[in-house]
């Protein structure tokens, strides 16, 4: 869910930043500051080196007021630029520890580079002035979201939680501090601490109600309530979002939730899921051999001759011939294709392993998905293996199994279906457990793929019918031609989830994609 520890989840990237109560008193703070060097050197109390290190500050903060301005507008690149310049040319300035922390989260939030956004906010907190300003919890904050990024154990995501606890101990006076606490509570979630984190989700709830971090923290705590198998009280959580900021995009959020624990949790058994008569399918003229949902929620599937969409008019690659379609943690659409993954907008990657000194493209990619870390994770059946990359550079062998699906989750719990019809779950390149095939409650003979929601559900569709797991991978429910004579496919071929829980699903017999919700 709450991503690449991203506060909306390591599912999107940042848009336009608003301006938070905390950062218009900060700008405030430097105006009137500004101000009085300015009345003091027009009344002659002050000397001229004083007088240019006033005209100075006023430089450095006009500067600073225009990167803000073009991040705001979408502009990141002109902001780094801005940024940069109150940096370099102005680093005693009142505002160069705040613009090192911009360009910091410039690195982590838009480049998703986490070495680079450390190397920035250590600047700051290594700096025996700059750590002593108001931008120093924000830098601790940086440097626990990067930790958390690259963490691949128990061991670092405590150290990246360290830095979390460590900002909020020295800076508690901070304007930052309900985002802090906010990532306290996002690092034991990605520690599977559920109970602890939704106590410290509930503590940004109740010292700062009104804060901006306080509505995500309610997205946090109602997803920990689901975690802790309470979808009431999930559900509670996500309608105080809805009727206090119905305004706020986690508005949406929390009822895409509430529709998901609803339908799992709520409807009678036999009754989750039904066809949906608004549209119910859709003849494809050519076998559909994956299946995507997009950021805005658009679904897009691939043939063997090309890639399209449902609603029309969406922007993608153009791929001959398509091995598959993958998305990224910002919801962004990739096609498969031979020694790459094809973006419009979405990740471009090119995948190719060593190979007697040279790089050799990878051609029989079957899946790939994206960890929370920014690293894809590439399923090639000529490797016979998954294999890690980061920026189109090979890190290592993830595991070794002949994967032809892969889903992830919001923790980097990675699933895979491979060629002999195993179900097995990895974390951190380890497998930490089997789905059985079949237990005295179902028979799963012929699955085809997989596929999480956002609160962590399993979906695994079989040829005919989809059985849905819970977070602990036992079955929460199923829709089979054995339990609901309503199943209208039987030769299905690919599945996707949208953000509301509704399932898509390819059926090659009908050429249709069936909506079932």
């Amino acid at each position: 869910m709450l991503s690449r520890m991203h506060p909306r989840g390591e599912r999107s990237r940042p848009g336009p930043r608003r301006q938070s109560g905390s950062a218009r008193c900060r700008s405030d703070d430097r105006r009137r500051r500004l101000v009085a060097w300015v009345v003091a050197c027009a009344c002659g109390t002050v000397g001229w080196p004083a007088a240019a290190q006033a005209q100075s500050e006023v430089l450095a903060a006009r500067r600073f007021e225009s990167g803000v301005a073009f991040a705001r507008d979408g502009s990141h690149d002109q902001a780094l630029i801005d940024f940069t310049a109150v940096v370099d040319l102005y680093p005693d300035s009142a505002v160069a520890d705040n613009a090192l922390l911009e360009i910091s989260r410039h690195y982590l939030d838009v480049l998703r580079d986490g070495p680079r956004a450390r190397a920035a906010a250590e600047r700051i907190v290594n700096n025996s002035s700059y750590s002593q300003g108001d931008a120093a919890l924000g830098a601790y904050i940086v440097l626990g979201r990067t930790m958390m990024m690259t963490a691949r154990s128990e061991t670092e995501r405590m150290d990246a939680l360290a830095n979390f606890q460590r900002g909020l101990r020295l800076h508690p006076d901070s304007n930052a501090v309900p985002e802090g606490m906010y990532y306290v509570a996002a690092a034991y979630e990605r520690l599977n601490q559920p109970d602890a984190a939704f106590e410290a989700y509930q503590q940004v709830v109740t010292a700062y109600p009104q804060n901006a971090w306080a509505i995500r923290a309610r997205i946090g705590a109602g997803t920990m309530r689901a975690f802790q198998e309470d979808p009431i009280g999930a559900m509670e959580e996500f309608q105080r979002v809805r009727q206090e900021f119905p305004e706020w995009p986690e508005a949406a959020e929390a009822l895409a939730r509430t529709t998901i624990l609803f339908r799992l949790h709520i409807r009678p058994a036999g009754a989750t899921y039904s066809v949906s008569r608004a549209g119910p399918a859709r003849r494809i003229d050519r076998r559909v051999i994956a299946l995507a949902t997009d950021t805005a929620g658009n679904v897009v599937f691939a043939t063997d001759r090309g890639v399209s969409s449902l609603a029309g008019g969406v922007r993608l690659p153009r791929v001959d011939r398509p091995r598959g379609l993958a998305v990224d943690r910002a919801g962004n659409v990739a096609v498969i294709a031979r020694g790459r993954l094809a973006g419009e907008t979405g990740p471009a990657l090119v995948a190719a392993v060593p190979d007697d000194g040279e790089l050799r493209p990878l051609t029989e990619i079957d899946a790939a998905v994206e960890l929370s870390s920014g690293e894809w994770l590439v399923a090639d059946r000529d490797q016979n293996a998954v294999l890690r990359f980061r920026d189109s550079t090979y890190m290592n062998r993830y595991a070794t199994v002949r994967a032809r699906r892969l889903a992830v989750d919001s923790e980097d719990r990675v699933v895979m279906l491979d060629d002999d019809e195993r179900i097995s779950v990895y974390a951190d390149g380890r497998e930490i457990a089997q789905i059985p095939t079949r237990s005295g409650a179902y028979r799963i003979d012929n699955p085809v793929d997989v596929a999480f929601d956002a609160l962590g559900h399993l979906y695994l569709l079989d040829r005919e019918g989809v059985y849905v797991f819970g977070r602990d991978f036992r079955l929460l429910t199923m829709f089979t031609r054995d339990s609901s004579a309503a199943v209208p496919f039987d030769r299905a071929t690919a599945l996707t989830v949208d953000a509301y829980g509704r399932l898509f699903v390819a059926d090659d017999r009908d050429d249709r994609i069936y909506v079932l919700q």
